[in-house]
């Protein structure tokens, strides 16, 4: 059987974006269940449209390729003291040695738990290669630990089974938003701009972690954001608190930006609240909105741009 590990890697980064493909890993500690295998399936049935559908059709996800599931050997996790599980690079090594260097992302799901040490999350993204500038992430190639020559742009530890609802429409759009959520974290939130004093301003991002959006920002996004309404009357009132779905969000014209799925020309300004209260929460608050356009994000990050 022909293994792609057992050749020298091939670099084969890129910046694709409109045609993205990833596979999908379910991970066991124990034994193989029908049940978690159908659980994904019916969870992977769903992304290419929801994927299709959030970035306006200028994007496709393919995920079709066969789930493949690994069974711990002892080699692929490492039990931590609470009792949870660390995914280690040999969980995709493995993944590599059997099947092709051809996907963008890797999401892997669990029959055990996974939250990273002293964070309680449902799911988290580990970004291993970028070749964009002009996005305020750092440029990287880690493929190579990992087995991929660089076409693996990130892996998605989407974590245990047990945490989604796959039996509910709500549920199943909870679950279809993480994996937007997590995948778009490849390209967000990081972004930074000139604000009207002349200093680079992180006010777009929420505090401390600075990797998703701001709570006051303006538009609504897998990665945050509270789409504020503007009252007219000094007050803004959340869009996101006026969905029957809470989870049903496309992406922001600035997400397709740093995605470069649309120029900068069509980049509209947007907003962001700046609250009478700081820290203020509720579905309405008093504020004044800051306006932000991309020309003042370029002039503090720079252009997007791909790197050869």
């Amino acid at each position: 059987i022909f293994s792609p590990a057992g050749q020298p890697l091939v670099k084969n980064a890129d910046c694709a974006v409109q045609n993205l493909r990833a596979a999908v890993i379910l991970l066991t500690a124990g034994g193989i269940h029908p049940e978690d295998v159908a659980n994904v399936e019916a969870i992977k049935a769903k992304i290419s449209e929801r994927w299709n559908w959030a970035s306006y059709g200028l994007s496709s996800l393919d995920v079709s390729y066969p789930t493949v599931v690994l069974q711990d050997d002892g080699q692929l996790l490492q039990r931590r003291n609470d009792g949870s599980y660390e995914v280690l690079n040999e969980t995709l090594n493995t993944f590599y040695e059997q099947h092709a260097d051809q996907f963008d992302f890797v999401l892997i799901w669990t029959d055990f738990r996974v939250p990273r040490a002293d964070e309680n999350e449902i799911a988290h993204y580990l970004r291993v290669t970028n070749r964009l500038n002009g996005i305020g992430i750092n440029r990287m190639s880690a493929g190579e630990i990992y087995g991929s020559g660089g076409k693996l742009k990130g892996i998605a530890v989407m974590g245990e089974l047990d945490q989604y609802d796959t039996a509910t429409e709500l549920g199943m759009s909870q679950a279809l938003n993480i994996v937007s959520h997590e995948l778009l974290h490849q390209w967000g939130a990081a972004t930074t701009f000139i604000d009207d004093q002349g200093k680079s301003s992180q006010a777009l991002l929420r505090a401390p972690d600075l990797g998703h959006w701001s709570y006051y920002a303006g538009w609504l996004s897998p990665l945050g954001g509270s789409g504020w309404q503007d009252n007219g009357d000094g007050t803004f009132t959340s869009l996101l608190s006026q969905l029957p779905d809470p989870n049903l969000r496309r992406f922001s014209r600035l997400d397709l930006y740093l995605m470069g799925l649309i120029p900068y020309q069509l980049t509209e300004p947007f907003f962001y609240v700046e609250p009478t209260t700081p820290g203020a929460q509720g579905n309405t608050i008093a504020g004044t909105a800051v306006a932000v356009d991309v020309e003042q994000i370029i002039s503090d990050i720079g252009e997007i741009g791909c790197v050869d």
